[in-house]
């Protein structure tokens, strides 16, 4: 009796267990791929669920997907990715040379061929063309599967490097006492790591430390943004400016007939701005209009350069001589 209650006990376990895998399978959920190529709506094809009885695990293959119509004698409907859509471009689409691509806020429609769709955040290992040290207007391809979507980003000029800067003096570093500064020829070079260079021409506004009025070397700054450099000029001193000339006449204005003309005491006196004077002794060469043979007051004129002035002297015929034994009677 036992034995029968056994035999009988097994078979109604074996049909249980039947049972309850066919309802496993007819209510298995739709299961999408990892590549997204294709869903299913059954787990009655390829993508067979297989459980381990010691530890429980499901795995599932890769191939595309059908209904599960098998149980009714319809045909398994295939749903496959049938196209992608740009859905939004990423926020960031302007770079500066060199700068990683950023693709936070760019997502794809995924297209089905059921006629659904989803939404998919596109990842920086999906997106191919972008070049950081290529300046101007790149097409970014997005690939999911075998379908494609763009988007274009714009990378930015590369921005040299500055290697260098220098100051190269002003032509005229010379002065005259009171002038003004002369920057003619004076900028500073900026150099590039790319080779190229940039000048910019000194203007007063950048320079300072000049005194005109101060004789002797002078140290000046220019200064222009971070950049800063010296250069030396000379103002020469102060040359005074002529106020007055002044003739001062000879010691000696009378002379008696054939005397030679004496200018002992003669000078031309300068009187300059800052009051102080030169003076000039009167030479012979000087003066014109002096003869010694004509009797009686005569003028006689100093002329030096621009100046020009006269004296009187007089030429008389001894006393105790016979005026009659002169030429001038």
């Amino acid at each position: 009796m036992s034995k029968k209650l056994l035999a009988v006990f097994l078979v109604v376990l074996l049909m249980t267990s039947v049972f309850a895998l066919s309802a496993c399978k007819k209510n298995a959920k739709t299961s999408e791929p990892d590549d997204g190529t294709s869903i299913t709506t059954s787990a009655e094809n390829s993508q067979t669920a297989e459980t381990s009885a010691s530890d429980e695990e499901t795995s599932f293959s890769d191939e595309p997907q059908s209904s599960g119509n098998q149980g009714t004698g319809e045909d398994p409907v295939i749903v496959t990715v049938t196209g992608i859509e740009l859905f939004t471009a990423p926020a960031k689409t302007e770079y500066a040379y060199g700068e990683e691509l950023d693709t936070t806020g760019a997502a794809i429609t995924v297209l089905y061929s059921n006629d659904t769709n989803e939404q998919e955040s596109v990842t920086a290992e999906m997106v191919t063309g972008y070049n950081a040290e290529q300046a101007g207007e790149q097409t970014l391809t997005v690939t999911y599967g075998e379908f494609t979507a763009t988007f274009n980003v714009t990378v930015a000029a590369r921005i040299p490097e500055l290697v260098s800067t220098a100051l190269t003096a002003p032509a005229k570093t010379e002065y005259a006492y009171g002038d003004a500064l002369d920057l003619s020829g004076a900028k500073i070079t900026y150099t590039y790591d790319d080779e190229t260079t940039t000048e910019v021409a000194v203007a007063a506004e950048m320079v300072t430390g000049y005194n005109a009025e101060q004789a002797g070397e002078q140290t000046l700054t220019v200064t222009y943004g971070e950049f800063s450099a010296t250069f030396t000029v000379t103002v020469a001193a102060r040359i005074p400016e002529l106020v007055s000339t002044a003739l001062t006449a000879p010691a000696k204005t009378e002379y008696a007939y054939g005397d030679a003309l004496d200018l002992s005491g003669a000078k031309i006196t300068y009187t300059y701005d800052d009051e102080t004077t030169t003076e000039v002794a009167v030479t012979a060469e000087m003066v014109t209009g002096y003869s010694s043979i004509t009797l009686g007051e005569q003028t006689v004129t100093v002329t030096y350069g621009e100046f020009g002035a006269t004296f009187t002297v007089t030429v008389f015929v001894p006393s105790g001589t016979d005026p009659y034994a002169y030429d001038c009677y």
